[in-house]
């Protein structure tokens, strides 16, 4: 593999940063791409709560209110559920976009996870 400078690398030597220079251009894009990720993450919080409120409120509906066993309203369940895990799977990468895509829902789990087995 080769860097924009033209010296190899390979897995055991270390990159030597000293030629990368500051570049204003690069912290503009990264800000850029910050707004984008706030953007996006705005989105998928509201879509995240519609479909909550939406699929609870159309499951609560299909187990409770219609009592009948067929094909349909067993299907109309599944997708209920479907939907619902896809809601819940949006909410962890939008954590993640609002602190600068770094993995934030889990690291407090992972730490207590880690500390719990080394002390064994």
């Amino acid at each position: 593999m080769t860097d924009s400078v033209g010296s190899s690398l390979s897995n055991n030597t270390m990159l030597d940063l000293a030629h990368i220079n500051y570049d204003p251009q690069l912290v503009k894009q990264h800000n850029v791409m910050h707004e984008i990720d706030i953007f996006v993450g705005v989105f998928y919080a509201i879509f995240t709560v519609v479909g909550f409120i939406g699929n609870t409120l159309s499951g609560l509906y299909f187990w409770f209110v219609v009592r009948k066993v067929d094909i349909p309203t067993v299907l109309y369940r599944v997708v209920t559920i479907v939907d619902l895990s896809t809601c819940f799977t949006q909410l962890p990468v939008a954590i993640s976009l609002f602190a600068n895509r770094h993995p934030v829902m889990f690291v407090v789990s992972v730490e207590r996870l880690c500390k719990y087995v080394s002390s064994r």
